[in-house]
């Protein structure tokens, strides 16, 4: 970038053009290549750390020296891997003169995204009904929602309100569209032409049934491009007696579409600028651009999540994340778990509509909000600003024509804890 900050696609790189490359071969056992044609491995020190679910365990160091384009095989003492979580290795190469990172690579062994079952918790949930409102309490949180547009427009906990009152979209706003990347530059013109830039969801009804310490709510949509319905959209909701919100997803596009993203995103009062997540990081990447960007833990702030492109454009996504929480200075917010899939995590300081129109980053509409982006698909970067297109692995499949997916919300600080 000009303030010579390191632009993502140059941390991608080094992580494809690494000196060395570590392979699995079975239990504990690891093969070491080096790529260098004249430089055996002596002048990088190369660590290691075992990690389950984003925590570094075990650590240690490979002592071997590894000839030119040679390879070498080693045993690594840390535990047995546990297929009931994920569990990685990441290798790190310094450099010993300088001590700067060359390159990090990771092996991920296993994974497991685990799913919640949603049960209700103990306690009663009160359900009231008018001709406007549906509103739901628990002992300390109450969730509101719109009969008539079939939007979450209340959820407040410890008398917290965790929804921004002066959004525009307020509650989940469906999200299929978003203000495309560089490399999108030409198949965007085709997605415009179909009408996803302008797509409207037209509320048609909505289901509601109270179970045993649980109260569930299903809003119906027609989703229309240009006028005509493209596609039926249902977003349900399970509210709980442990104050868990439950958010299940369902778009029905019946004829194959070559979307660009599928999700939704919540508007948060912008004091939420706190972001902790465990996903890929801690730069933004994507299904097809992430060699850079390691499994674990990370924490930065919305203002950083995003990329600081020239042309302001989408940025900032996080792949593979489990679960992912925003907060204020005191540690209140909200935590979002992937449930059995994980989701592309990402929150900025401004709505989708905030960025389209603008053609400079001074011109991007800030407007005191917190947007948390979670989506259960984003389309693969490719490289079509001077290149092909994103492949086939990396958009959706040509039978994809239901998608689905499902999380949960939960409040963290004051009578929740952080965990």
């Amino acid at each position: 970038f000009p303030n010579r900050t390191p632009h993502t696609g140059a941390k991608c790189m080094q992580a494809v053009y690494r000196p060395i490359r570590a392979s699995y071969i079975s239990t504990n056992r690891y093969v070491l290549t080096n790529t260098d044609y004249f430089r055996d491995s002596s002048w990088l020190d190369i660590s290691w750390e075992y990690v389950v679910n984003g925590v570094a365990g075990e650590t240690g160091e490979v002592k071997s020296v590894i000839p030119p384009k040679g390879k070498t095989e080693v045993v690594l003492k840390h535990k047995s891997i546990d297929t009931t979580k994920d569990c990685c290795i990441n290798f790190i190469y310094k450099d010993k003169s300088t001590g700067k990172i060359v390159a990090k690579e990771q092996i991920l062994m296993c994974q497991s995204v685990g799913r919640r079952a949603i049960e209700g918790g103990a306690g009663e949930v009160a359900y009231i009904e008018n001709s406007t409102m549906i509103s739901i309490a628990t002992n300390n949180a109450s969730v509101a929602i719109d009969k008539e547009t079939g939007r979450l427009t209340g959820y407040e906990v410890d008398g917290v309100e965790y929804l921004n009152r002066n959004a525009k979209n307020k509650g989940f706003s469906l999200s299929l569209y978003d203000s495309p990347i560089d490399n999108y530059m030409y198949v965007s013109n085709k997605w415009k032409a179909l009408g996803l830039d302008s797509a409207k969801c037209v509320f048609t009804g909505l289901d509601s049934e109270k179970q045993s310490g649980k109260v569930v709510v299903a809003c119906h949509y027609d989703v229309l491009l240009k006028g005509k319905k493209k596609f039926v959209y249902t977003i349900q909701y399970t509210v709980c007696a442990d104050n868990t919100l439950d958010v299940k997803l369902l778009l029905d596009t019946k004829k194959y579409v070559d979307l660009p993203k599928f999700g939704v995103c919540l508007e948060m009062p912008s004091c939420y600028d706190g972001v902790r997540y465990y996903g890929k990081g801690d730069k933004e990447n994507y299904s097809d651009f992430g060699a850079h960007a390691l499994l674990g833990i990370y924490e930065t702030t919305v203002g950083k999540m995003a990329e600081p492109y020239i042309r302001p454009q989408a940025s900032g996504n996080r792949a593979e994340t489990r679960w992912a929480e925003v907060f204020d200075e005191n540690g209140t917010g909200l935590r979002f778990t992937a449930q059995g899939t994980a989701f592309n995590f990402n929150a900025v300081p401004y709505n989708p509509e905030g960025l389209i129109g603008a053609t400079h980053r001074q011109e991007i509409k800030y407007d005191g909000t917190t947007c948390v982006h979670i989506d259960h698909f984003v389309r693969g970067v490719g490289s079509n600003s001077c290149g092909p297109d994103t492949r086939s692995e990396y958009r959706l499949g040509k039978k994809q024509t239901r998608l689905q997916y499902e999380f949960t919300v939960r409040p963290i600080g004051k009578s929740e804890s952080r965990k």
